[in-house]
């Protein structure tokens, strides 16, 4: 399924009846999205490898990260992606955005109290 999605348009996504959860992708920002489960919401990216395979990277968990921040992550992350393509490529030999595969970079987690704001 595909929406502009918002903090606001999070909190009301269900699971359909009879599925055990369901990809909702983001008309604003292209590979970002949630996987909408039965006990959680995951924020995640999704991108074509430069061998044409799509990949995803887990962001992170609703309940653990807001929806800004994570959209914030989903931004990086595909920049990376875009730049380790420019890096690789030569400019004469681009031919519009493909993507790289990408091996997300470690990263300190802050306790849940310090990522929401009450």
């Amino acid at each position: 399924m595909k929406l502009k999605l918002s903090a606001a348009k999070l909190k009301t996504l269900t699971v359909p009846e009879g599925k055990s959860g369901e990809y909702v992708w983001d008309t604003s920002l292209p590979g970002f999205g949630v996987y909408v489960g039965k006990t959680a919401k995951t924020f995640l990216v999704q991108f074509t490898t430069r061998a044409g395979e799509e990949k995803r990277h887990k962001i992170g968990r609703s309940d653990v990260l807001s929806y800004d921040a994570a959209r914030q992550e989903a931004i990086r992350i595909l920049g990376e992606v875009q730049n380790r393509l420019r890096q690789t490529v030569p400019q004469d030999e681009q031919q519009g955005p493909r993507i790289l595969d990408h091996e997300p970079a470690s990263r300190p987690r802050r306790p849940v109290s310090e990522q929401r704001p009450d």
